[in-house]
């Protein structure tokens, strides 16, 4: 569990978490495809060409220098601050987009985990996958809706911030998720 942009040490350090290994997406590489995996020696040991009847690994993109050097800036410029910013502009989305679903008379609720929200159409917020799992055309029909208005969500309505966002790009959005629920209301 570990997502780089909810704090300086990921997920993991904000719940406290010391895991046997850490896996890394997209974000070390600055969008970029790229991956990593880290852990305790022992374990990584297991993956090392020197080790005899080692697990191998490979991958086309390991070690791509562009990945690495988009991952160095984007490190360096994803410092606290940043995160304590993508965390106030996700509590401000949230909030907004719980508020214009409301308005519209849709029962929906927004979880979030830092700068990762995502929107489900139940009047209470799931705490499990099977409470996630909606059985209506809702979140496909929010996730078009909200193309036409040029705001990208996954299809099941998660919604990832950037740093690149600034106010105008997040009431943008909030309006769009507006004029989308008074849409689907219709």
């Amino acid at each position: 569990m570990q997502s780089l942009r909810n704090a300086v040490g990921g997920e993991q350090s904000r719940l406290g978490l010391q895991p046997d290994l850490t896996v890394l997406g997209k974000l070390i590489g600055g969008g970029m495809p790229i991956g990593a995996i880290g852990g305790n020696a022992e374990l990584l040991r297991l993956t090392a060409a020197t080790t005899d009847g080692h697990l191998a690994h490979s991958g086309t993109f390991n070690g791509h220098l562009t990945a690495m050097a988009a991952g160095a800036v984007t490190l360096r410029h994803l410092d606290a601050p940043a995160i304590d910013h993508l965390d106030q502009a996700a509590r401000h989305l949230a909030d907004a987009i719980t508020v214009a679903a409301a308005d519209a008379g849709i029962p929906a609720t927004v979880t979030r985990a830092g700068s990762i929200l995502n929107v489900h159409f139940t009047p209470i917020a799931p705490v499990n996958a099977e409470q996630a799992r909606t059985a209506t055309a809702l979140p496909r029909a929010l996730h078009l809706t909200l193309l036409l208005d040029g705001i990208y969500t996954t299809r099941r309505g998660m919604i990832n911030l950037s740093t690149a966002m600034d106010a105008a790009d997040l009431d943008r959005a909030a309006r769009a998720y507006a004029d989308a629920f008074h849409r689907l209301a219709r």
